[in-house]
């Protein structure tokens, strides 16, 4: 390989560099704003982020409940 392909060789893998950069920037950009999308929707909730899996435990406790009510009450009905 002579000095002009190899300086043309670099000059393609530092524009696709170039590219990858420019897309993992972009990437980044959207997961930054769709982390202020979920930060905020959590406070509308009244949800603070560090309680987010108590909370999410909390309300798996109370689908169990309710589909347990909900059984428990088409038993006695079928009875």
């Amino acid at each position: 390989m002579n000095t002009n392909d190899r300086f043309n060789s670099i000059k393609i893998r530092l524009e696709k560099a170039k590219e990858e950069k420019n897309r993992a920037e972009i990437a980044l950009e959207n997961l930054e704003k769709q982390r202020e999308d979920i930060l905020a929707q959590l406070k509308e909730l009244n949800i603070e982020p560090e309680n987010l899996d108590g909370e999410i435990n909390r309300l798996k406790d109370e689908i169990e409940s309710d589909l347990k009510r909900a059984e428990d009450l088409l038993n006695y009905e079928n009875k």
